[in-house]
Formats: structure tokens, sequence, C-alpha cells
């Protein structure tokens, strides 16, 4: 069945943070980010939601995303945390994955520990020095404008991307122009953010997901076996700044003395997020600053204009 669909994406947002933008534009973007937040608070949240609680095993994640985990930002720990103890179940034995948005290519190693995966391709707006680090015949990278134009990804069943949807345009026709080389099912797993990650990361992409983006984003024939697992809460918010040695309060200090948080600069940000672990699960998605997305997507090659 034919299903191109070119220039589509989950939300209205007219421009990107990734370009310095001037006063016209953070206007512009303010405004996106107020009609996320509005459209949120009238949206319903998809019964198929839940709270992510993370196992925080520092020495399998040391050794899967090296020691340089200790130190990332609260929520990119926690996104390893769930690429670490879901993404095998995900994606299934020795997937051949697709990673949109790769970046400088680490994942391909970090994903090879966690799902054994068969093959790698790995795909980026630009080129980077990297990828012949990591290129072997099992690895390749290559450069597309995501979104814009069908992606061939030959005998590839499984979809990643980590901080990625939220910087291209078109990201619902990144998912919808996806072509395999027969008919297969695609098996994704996105880690994108959520609304309250605004405080963190400001002026970022193009958006941040709510319910009404996720809505639109997989609003898609032969979608299936939709899932929402969120986490990053109001604790992980203060406590990127914290790292940063920037005090930033998302609650009352009389809140923050009742909870018992505080942020000890004296251990890493992986160890204060051990500590923390049961007071960093969030309530609810609209609370989370980021999200894992995973569905099932029934996929073929055919290929037309548009």
């Amino acid at each position: 069945m034919r299903n191109l669909q070119y220039g589509k994406k989950s939300s209205f947002h007219w421009v990107s943070g990734d370009i310095p933008l001037g006063g016209g534009g953070k206007a512009l973007y303010k405004l996106g980010l107020h009609l996320e937040r509005f459209g949120s608070k009238l949206s319903a949240v998809s019964s198929d939601c839940e709270s992510y609680v993370p196992e925080l095993d520092v020495a399998r994640l040391v050794r899967v995303f090296g020691p340089e985990i200790r130190n990332r930002n609260p929520t990119r720990i926690l996104c390893a945390d769930f690429i670490l103890n879901r993404a095998a179940s995900v994606f299934g034995e020795t997937p051949d994955i697709v990673d949109l948005g790769c970046g400088e290519g680490g994942y391909s190693q970090n994903l090879k520990l966690v799902t054994d995966y068969g093959t790698y391709q790995g795909y980026d707006i630009e080129p980077r020095l990297a990828w012949k680090e990591y290129e072997t015949p099992s690895v390749r990278f290559a450069k597309a404008r995501l979104g814009y134009a069908p992606l061939q990804i030959g005998q590839a069943n499984a979809i990643f991307s980590q901080s990625a949807l939220e910087h291209i345009e078109y990201d619902k026709s990144a998912i919808a122009l996806l072509r395999p080389d027969r008919e297969r099912t695609l098996s994704h797993l996105h880690l994108i953010p959520g609304i309250p990650s605004y405080f963190e990361h400001r002026y970022h992409g193009y958006r941040r997901y709510g319910p009404r983006e996720i809505r639109n984003l997989i609003d898609l024939p032969g979608i299936s076996d939709v899932r929402i697992s969120h986490f990053g809460n109001w604790i992980t918010r203060e406590f990127f700044w914290e790292m940063r040695n920037r005090h930033k309060p998302q609650v009352s200090s009389i809140f923050r003395q009742k909870s018992g948080v505080f942020y000890d600069k004296s251990l890493s940000t992986l160890e204060n997020l051990v500590i923390h672990r049961e007071k960093i699960v969030t309530q609810s998605m609209r609370e989370a600053s980021f999200i894992a997305l995973t569905f099932k997507q029934a996929a073929c090659p055919e290929d037309a204009g548009p």
C-alpha cells in the first residue's frame, strides 16, 4: 500500500533552536513552547503509558557506556539506563539497526553490547570524522536529510534514535518514509525530550513532545504496539544545573527540604541519582523530562513522488 507522506511533522513549530535566534526567532520559539504546554493540558495521555523505574546499576552502565557516563547529565544517564535494560527486548534477537540522527556514531558500540545486532546503519545530516573510527563490515554511516525523501534501509528491522527527532523538521515524514527492501515489521525505540525539558535545554531543536505531539507523530497506517515510558522529574532537572554549579530551583526551598533531596558535589551525577533513585521516578508523563517511545511499524519498499 502506498503511504508516502512528505512535509509532515508532529507539531506546529516554525523555527529551530539549533541555530542562533534573534529576538523575533526567540519569540516564535517561545510561542511554540506555550502552545506545547497548552496542548499538553488539553490532550489525554495514552493508556499505554508507564513511569520508568531505573535500575542504575553503575557497573553495567560503565561497562556499556564508558566511565564518562558517571557525569553525563541526569536525563542522558536515565536514557542510557533505559537502553541498557529495555532495548534488547524492544528490538528482539540480533536486530539489524538503523540509527536516525546518529551524530558521532558512538551508539554503534553501545547498541552492539546491549543487543548484539547483526548490522548497524547510522544516518545524520552531515558526515562526522569519527565515523571512520567506528566503521566495520557490519557498521556503516551515510549522510541523509531525514524527513525529506524516502530512506532506503535495506534489511533493517529495528529503528533507533536518541535525542534526534526533535531536530528533524519533518519528524513524522522521517518515520513514514522508511523503506525496507521488502515488506517487514520495524521495531522502533525513540528517546525524545518531554515538554518540561525546556528548563534544562532551552532553545533546542524544533520541539519537545507531549501527548499531542506523540499522537501526531505516530498517526500513520501500520503503527501498532505503542508504549510510552517516561522519566526525569524536578529533581533531575535541578541536578542538571547543580552539576554545573548553578542553582536553578524548580520547587520551593521548603518543599525541597521536606523531600530530603540535595545534590552532593563530592559524588558523580550517577551516584547522586542512585541515592535518590526512588524519588526521581516520575508520577505522570506531563512532568517527565524525557520519554522512551516504542512501537511497531508495518513498512514496505514502495516509492513514489510527492
